[in-house]
Order: structure tokens, then sequence, then C-alpha cells
């Protein structure tokens, strides 16, 4: 008789023994004769899997039966304990495997209406087009080496350092970061941060030559705390180039634009796009640094340990790929160790808490949702939408990704709502100056 034989899941035998509010170690057992029936369908079925396959045949079949007689689903994530010590199943024999699992954290929500946060606003003039278009002809032109003074437009790598302004305590450092002089008066970037009155310390200096700039801690600062507050940047400038930036045509070229009037509009619709896409960002960073000063979001141990090794490893690579030796990335990454771990932890409070937000608002997705944040993607990259749905229907972490970015976007902006929201200056936010200004309460 080759008739499949209908498996009873209620004989599982499941022990749970609670790690923390949040986590438990669920040890699940399949008796004997359910392992031997489940063996026996696969002959029947003339299903032939390896050792592995079918000790992962049996794991799944103890994960289903898990979240079948969950209270609520897992909100971070199941582990197998010990996963190198599952032993494959044999017939007549139990087989047995321990699990992580957690539960979603209570939250106790605060009263949104009294969180403040600012909306930074810039206005889009014909000067910021104007030098967006001369940015995208240094873009595409050549850079040479150059042994004069630094001037605006020019490229200079640098050795970084950021101390604390009160302490002199350093706060991070760069044995090499690529710099882009802004005009005169303008914040230079380094990396994410805006800082204030470096660029113009910079300026006519030479290779060899450092300068030693007190500015504020900028809205990007990776401590919230620390924004706003009196910051030391030390540069040492070891390579100088000069960027010589290349014909209009051969940019509207390489963008398949007919004349400038048209890449000029283009312009003018991606820099909208990135103006609205970072003051969102912006305002949701607050928001959830808001919220988090009321709640209290437990991370399982065992997911901080996971993601914050995983980290490590990514960060290893980055450094070794930026030129770094692996001794020399694995001493960075030791110096920075409880830094990462910290900011491991955060990153995971706020991926937890945006879910949490989002169930409570109840917030999904339209089709028609996706497509305008695929647009607006496109927009902003200054793509086809048509070529952004194309490469996303292909992709399927990018689709996923363009997903979870359209729908954090819908709950921040059902958040905003609830919130009180005042306006300030984009370039004041950037630079710090407005946290400065309200520091002191």
């Amino acid at each position: 008789m080759n008739d499949v034989q209908e498996i009873d899941s209620s004989r599982l035998k499941i022990q749970s023994s609670e790690i923390s509010p949040v986590d438990s170690r669920l040890d699940v057992e399949i008796p004997a004769d359910v392992v031997t029936l489940l063996m026996d369908n696969l002959v029947r079925s003339n299903v032939e899997l390896s050792q592995g396959e079918l000790t992962q045949l049996m794991i799944d079949f103890c994960m289903l039966e898990i979240d079948n007689r969950a209270e609520a689903p897992s909100f971070f994530q199941k582990m197998i304990l010990n996963p190198g010590e599952v032993k494959a199943p044999e017939r007549e024999k139990p087989f047995t495997v321990s699990v992580w699992r957690d539960v979603p954290p209570t939250v106790e929500w605060p009263e949104f209406s009294d969180i403040a946060i600012y909306r930074p606003c810039r206005e889009l003039t014909e000067e910021l087009i104007t030098q967006e278009l001369k940015n995208q002809c240094l873009a595409a032109g050549e850079r040479r080496s150059h042994d004069g003074a630094l001037e605006e437009s020019d490229q200079a790598e640098c050795a970084f350092r950021l101390l604390h302004g009160a302490s002199g305590t350093e706060i991070m450092s760069a044995p090499s970061v690529v710099l882009q002089l802004p005009a005169p008066g303008q914040p230079l970037s380094i990396g994410t941060m805006a800082f204030q009155g470096v660029s113009d310390a910079l300026l006519g200096r030479k290779v060899g030559e450092s300068v030693s700039v007190e500015t504020l801690a900028p809205a990007a600062f990776p401590n919230p705390s620390d924004r706003g507050m009196p910051v030391v940047v030390e540069l040492t400038i070891n390579a100088i180039w000069r960027l010589e930036p290349a014909p209009l045509e051969t940019v509207l070229e390489q963008y398949g634009t007919p004349n400038e009037m048209v890449f000029k509009q283009q312009i003018r619709l991606a820099m909208q796009e990135r103006i609205r896409s970072d003051q969102i960002a912006i305002m949701t960073e607050q928001l959830v640094d808001a919220i988090l000063q009321h709640v209290e979001i437990p991370i399982p141990e065992r997911v901080h340990q996971t993601v914050f090794q995983s980290n490590v490893v990514e960060q290893q690579k980055f450094l070794e790929q930026q030129g770094m030796s692996s001794d020399d990335a694995q001493a960075q990454i030791k110096k920075a160790e409880s830094g990462l771990f910290e900011q491991t932890r955060k990153s995971l409070e706020r991926t937890a808490l945006l879910r949490l937000l989002r169930e409570k608002l109840n917030a999904g997705l339209s089709e028609l949702e996706v497509m305008d944040h695929m647009s607006a993607l496109a927009a902003q990259r200054g793509m086809r939408p048509d070529d952004l749905r194309q490469e996303a229907v292909k992709n399927e972490e990018l689709m996923n990704r363009i997903n979870e970015e359209a729908l954090t976007q819908k709950v921040a902006k059902l958040m905003f709502e609830q919130v009180k929201v005042i306006d300030v200056d984009a370039d004041e936010w950037n630079t710090g100056s407005v946290l400065a200004g309200n520091s002191g309460g």
C-alpha cells in the first residue's frame, strides 16, 4: 500500500523554560513512532533525502508545531540551540531539538502629543540646482594629483580624529577619509556628518598640514545625547586631487538627456525627492529616539550577540576593502567594540519599535503605495520608474527592501500626525545649531 499516513502533530512533546521575560528555551521531542512514520511516508512517496536534508525536515516540523501552539508569533527570530549537536533522526528512536524562541515585548506607549520633533526645511533654489549641475560635471570629469593648496571642489584624503570638546577624549578616528571641499562658508561632509567651519580651515592648506577646529556635533552624530555639543575635528592632509570638470555635453550624453533645460528639470526632480526622503529619515530617527526615552524594549541577549558578531564580520570586510591590513582592521574593531555593541542594540531597538508601531497602527501597504515609493526612489536615483520596477522584479532582496522602506515611511507619516512638529532651517539642523540652541532646556 502506497498511501501516505497522516501525522498527528499533537504527539510532539514541547517543554518550555523561561530564560528572560521575552525569551524562552523550548525542548522538543518527536516520539519514536512518529519519527518512523515520517520516514515511512517518505519511502511511500519515493522521496530520497540525504541525512542532512532529513534532519532539516524534522527541525522544520518541530518549528511549525512550535508556531502553531504559540499564543503570539516570534518577534525577533527562532534559533536552534547548539545546531551542531542535533543528532540525525533514526527509526524507532525519538528526535530531539532545543530552540530559542522569543515573544513580542509588552509596551506602555507614552502620550504621543507630548513629543516634539524637528522638520528640517530647505528651499530648492536655482543656485542649488546650478551647483548640482556643476557637481555632476565634476563627477564625470578627471581627477589628478595636486601639489598646491586646497581650493573649492578639490578632494583631499585625510587622517581624521573626532574629540569631545570638553574632555578631549577621542570619539572616533579613521586613518583615511576622502573629502570634497564645498563652497566657502558651507559645512564639510565627513561620511553622513556635516561640520560647520571645517572647510574654511582647510582652504589654502597643503599636503602634510593639519587643522583642528572646534565646532558642534551635527544632527547625524552617532550618539543622540552628544548632538549639538562642542566637538573638535582634527584632519591631517595626506593627498590632494584637483577635479577637471567634464563638458556639459559629455554629462548629457551619459544620462541620455537632450539638452541642459531638460537635465536641470531632472536634477530638480531628483533633488526634490532627496530632500523629501532625507526629511522623513531625519524626522523618523527623532521620533524613534524620543519614544525610546519613554519605553523599554528588551532585546534577547542571544539575538543581540548574533547580530553583533555579524556586524563585526561586515566591519572587518569593509575596513580591509578600504586597504587596511587584517591585523589593523581587527585592532580598529577591538578598539571600537563597545561602541559597536551598543550601536547594534540601538539598531535592534529601532527595528523592534517600528514594527510595534506598525502593528499598533495596523499599517499595511497597497500596490499603489509601493509603486509610488518605487517611482520616488527612481527619481532620486535618476532612473526611469519602469527600469527600477524591472530590476526589482528580478531581485527579490531589492523588492523586499523597497517594500520595507515604503512601510516604514507610511508608519512614520502616520506618527508625524500625532506628535508636535517644529519647522527649522535644514542647514542649521544638519550642523547641530538647532540642538545647541536648545541644549540648555
